[in-house]
């Protein structure tokens, strides 16, 4: 997981850099106002599509990690839901004077 954040990371960097970058260059570039504001605009609209697409991305794999969690969650829950009922059926034995048999539960749970 943390490769993944890393490598959205260095692309979303390196997006970033190209566009200063490009309007670094843009800027001290000996051209004149009128050309420079066209080339402005057309590298504006080709960082907004890419924004775009990336935020896209972002936005998918967000939505499969949570995905993700609750999935995890929903199996935590299950088995937590499990273990508290054998240790109920273990105290419910172990009053009931069942030593024994409440001690083979309680070795379940330990083992499961």
């Amino acid at each position: 997981m943390s490769n993944e954040k890393f490598g959205i990371g260095f692309v979303i960097g390196v997006g970033i850099g190209a566009i200063v970058g490009a309007a670094i260059g843009l800027l001290t570039a000996p051209k004149s106002g009128a050309e420079t504001r066209e080339d402005i605009e057309q590298y504006y609209g080709v960082a907004k599509d890419k924004a775009t697409a990336y935020a896209a991305i972002a936005q998918e794999k967000g939505e499969v990690v949570v995905e993700k969690g609750k999935e995890y969650f929903a199996k935590a829950q299950e088995k937590g839901a499990e273990v508290i009922e054998k240790g109920k059926e273990a105290i419910a034995k172990y009053k009931a004077k069942d030593a024994e048999a409440a001690e083979e539960e309680l070795t379940v749970v330990e083992e499961g």
